[in-house]
Order: C-alpha cells, then sequence, then structure tokens
C-alpha cells in the first residue's frame, strides 16, 4: 500500500476534523433552537395570562371605585364624594373593551365578559337614575336604591370576573408546568446532545490523530534517515574538498613564487584573486567541518591558554586585511587590554567570524573593534554601520543555515554564526546581538575571566 503524502493527507485531515464537526454542531444547533423556540413561546403565554388577570383585576378595582363613590354620594350627597365615579366614568367602558380584546384568543373567556357586560349596563343606567333623583328628591332615591336592583347587578358582575379570573390562574398554572418541564426537557436534551456530540468528536479526533501519527510517524523515520545521510554527506565531502584544495592552494603558491621577473600584473592579479577564492572555500570547507562536528551535544576539545584579547583581535584584523581592503571596510581596533585563559585558536575562529560579517554586512562602512573589562567579564564587541538584523531574526541568525538576510543578496552557508556561538558557550561566555534595521549591528562576544571559570568540576 502506498503511503499518503502529508501534503495531501493533512487537508483531508482537516476537512474531515472541520465538517463532520460543523455538521453535527449545526445538528445539535437547530435541534436546541427548536426547543428554546419552543420555551419561549410557553413563556409568552404564560406573561400574556399574567398580563389578562392583571387587566381584570383593574378593571374590578374601577368598578369598585366607582360603586364605593356612589354608596358614599347617596349616604352624603356632596360633588366631591362623587368625584371618583366621575373620573372613573370615561375609562371603565376602555377597561371592558380592552380585557375583551385581550382574551380574543380565548374565546370561552372572551364569550364570559360578553355575558358581563349587559349586567354592567344595566348598573351602570340604574346608577345614573339613583344619582339624578338624590340631586332632586332624597327619600325617592333612597327608596330606588333599596330596592337593590344595583346590589344584585354589581354582586353578578364581581361573581363572574372573580370566575373568569380564577379560569386564567388555572391556564397560567398550566402554562407554567408546561413551561417548566420544557424547560427541563431542553437542559436534559441539551446535555445528552452535548455528550454524544463530544463523544463523536473525541472518536473523529482520535482516529484522524491515529492516521496523523502513523502517517507523520513515517516521514519524520525518513526526515530523520535524510537528516543523518546529509550529516555524513556534508561531513565526508569537506573531508574529500580539504585534501585537493590544500594541494591547489600549495600550487598557485608555488606558480607565483616561479613567476619570472619582472612579473606580469595581470598574470599576478589572477593568481592574486586564485588564491583568495581558495582560502573562501577553504573557509567554507572548515565551517562545514565545524558545524558537523558541533552539532548535537558534543563537546568541543579546548587548548586554553593564557591570552590578551586585544591582542587577538588586532592579530586576526591584521591576518584579514587584505579581505577589508578588497571589500573597502575600514577596521579599527579600541580599548585593551583584557587578559584571560582560553583557546586561542577558538577565539580567533569567533572573532574572524564577526569581523566578517560586519564587512559583509556593512555596506562599506567603518567597522569598528571594541576591547573592554565588564566586571567579571572580558567583551570583544564588533560594531557596524551596515543594514543592521531585525529584531525578529537575531535568534534565527544562530541557528545551523541560519540567515538575516537573501542569499542572492549575500553569499555563505549560515553556519559561522551557528558556529561562533557554540565555540563561545564552550568556553561558558556567549554572543549578544544589539541591532535596528538601517542602523548597524553590535555582535559582542562576552568571556569569563578564565575557562576553569566557567566550567563545572568533575565530582
Amino acid at each position: 500500500m502506498v503511503p499518503v503524502r502529508p501534503e495531501r493527507a493533512v487537508p483531508r485531515l482537516l476537512t474531515q476534523a472541520v465538517v463532520l464537526p460543523a455538521v453535527l454542531s449545526a445538528v445539535v444547533a437547530l435541534a436546541l433552537v427548536g426547543e428554546v423556540r419552543a420555551l419561549v413561546s410557553l413563556a409568552r403565554w404564560v406573561q400574556h395570562t399574567d398580563e389578562v388577570i392583571d387587566e381584570a383585576h383593574m378593571l374590578e378595582r374601577v368598578l369598585i371605585e366607582r360603586e364605593s363613590a356612589f354608596r358614599g354620594f347617596m349616604n352624603v350627597p356632596r360633588e366631591e364624594f362623587l368625584a371618583p365615579y366621575v373620573r372613573t366614568s370615561a375609562v371603565v367602558g376602555e377597561r371592558w373593551d380592552h380585557l375583551i380584546e385581550v382574551v380574543a384568543d380565548n374565546p370561552p373567556q372572551q364569550a364570559r365578559l360578553k355575558a358581563l357586560q349587559p349586567l354592567w349596563r344595566e348598573w351602570e343606567g340604574f346608577v345614573a337614575r339613583c344619582i339624578e333623583l338624590r340631586q332632586r328628591d332624597s327619600a325617592a332615591a333612597h327608596e330606588l336604591e333599596a330596592t337593590g336592583f344595583g346590589r344584585e347587578r354589581m354582586e353578578g358582575i364581581r361573581t363572574g370576573l372573580g370566575g373568569f379570573v380564577r379560569v386564567e390562574e388555572t391556564l397560567r398554572d398550566e402554562r407554567s408546568h408546561r413551561e417548566q418541564a420544557w424547560a427541563s426537557r431542553i437542559i436534559g436534551g441539551s446535555v445528552a446532545m452535548l455528550l454524544l456530540l463530544g463523544i463523536l468528536l473525541g472518536l473523529i479526533a482520535r482516529r484522524q490523530l491515529r492516521s496523523a501519527v502513523r502517517g507523520y510517524s513515517s516521514a519524520l523515520d525518513a526526515a530523520e534517515r535524510v537528516t543523518a545521510l546529509r550529516e555524513e554527506f556534508l561531513t565526508v565531502a569537506a573531508h574529500e574538498l580539504r585534501t585537493p584544495l590544500t594541494a591547489l592552494q600549495l600550487e598557485l603558491q608555488r606558480i607565483r613564487r616561479l613567476q619570472r621577473e619582472p612579473r606580469d600584473p595581470e598574470v599576478a592579479g589572477q593568481l592574486a584573486t586564485a588564491l583568495r577564492q581558495t582560502h573562501r572555500l577553504g573557509a567554507l570547507i572548515e565551517s562545514l567541518l565545524d558545524a558537523s562536528a558541533l552539532a548535537g551535544d558534543a563537546q568541543v576539545e579546548l587548548h586554553p591558554e593564557d591570552l590578551d584579547l586585544g591582542e587577538v583581535a588586532r592579530e586576526v584584523v591584521a591576518r584579514l586585511k587584505p579581505e577589508f581592503e578588497q571589500t573597502g571596510c575600514p577596521v579599527s581596533v579600541e580599548g585593551g587590554p583584557a587578559r584571560g585563559v582560553w583557546d586561542r585558536a577558538r577565539i580567533e575562529r569567533i572573532a574572524s567570524t564577526l569581523l566578517r560579517n560586519a564587512c559583509k554586512y556593512g555596506e562599506g562602512k567603518p567597522v569598528a573593534v571594541v576591547i573592554a573589562q565588564e566586571g567579571g567579564e572580558r567583551v570583544l564587541s564588533v560594531v557596524d554601520q551596515g543594514i543592521g538584523v531585525p529584531a525578529d531574526r537575531i535568534e534565527s541568525i544562530f541557528g545551523r543555515f541560519g540567515r538575516a538576510a537573501s542569499v542572492r543578496s549575500y553569499g555563505g552557508l549560515g553556519l559561522n554564526l551557528y558556529v561562533a556561538r557554540r565555540l563561545a558557550e564552550a568556553h561558558g561566555g556567549r554572543i549578544v546581538v544589539e541591532s535596528e534595521v538601517g542602523k548597524g549591528a553590535n555582535f559582542s562576544l562576552r568571556l569569563p575571566a578564565s575557562i576553569e571559570r566557567a566550567l563545572p568540576r568533575a565530582g
């Protein structure tokens, strides 16, 4: 069976991981929406029933207020006693009409109210005759009131409204009970559906994860094999290239010595260029060998001796002066002395790396090497005025094959800073970078006074 390539497997797994949960979530969401809408409808009916009951009580209060005002006026015929009756005359009819309107969804209740309206109209007519008669003939008014016609009508209205309210309260209780039962159903259903959804998503994720792990385990094994082969190839290639390159350098130097006097300037220049290129190629090969040797947690072999960091820097600058002159990069050394116990070859390698990088990315502007002592550290700082390093790339440039600029604009393998940092760490030191894009960079090698102080003691 041919394994599926990761670039094909990943989109398929991602599609499954998105589509299936989305479909399941949509189904659960639609079910919940339906349940919630039903619950909202029930809640509205309960609220509507409460409004109907409130309207019935308000109508009853208006009728009681009118009846109390009428009785008070019949006892003491003063206008202030009749004021509540007069004030409510304009709204009592509206109350009846509004109450009948809000129960339009319940025909039996609406019919009950309409059956009470004739009693109310008879009471209103009776009360109006009594009030009119009370103003003219008190005895006749009392005699008419004593017939009990008004009391009977009002009692009938109150009894009817009481029955109406009890029916509405029963409806409210039923709807409230249904609302609570529906809410419990929604909660239980939601929990069950969410648990089911979680189980399904877990099973889907488990299946996809197992598939991804199987695919990427194979890919990781293949990548590790490729990496091991690459490391082996680089090491072998570097060793194999170093031998003929050394022979080529010796041969070019011999030809330059044997060239007859007077020397041809053109031939001399070509030989010098060829030698510089072989030295550059040799430096690249050494970088490959060092990077391979320092890969992983490999220990760095050091040969410490007493050194002056300032003298080492001046010697490196003097040795690399032809390269700097070719690129038009003036280099100055300031400060010192700064003595310590380190491996000369390793420190020279670090210094040459920092200097070459400064001139390479310095755009031909002056480079300053500053030697200083800061507390217990000895510091070699290489300051340029070139393109600088973006803040988010400072750490990556110290990785293997790490770069801060395009390889098309600036050559190199991207190994030198990786090697330099490993060598500095082998001494118990570090390389610190301060930079601003377009304004240059400051690479500082910070070393302890001696390797013995930096390394942990055995035992």
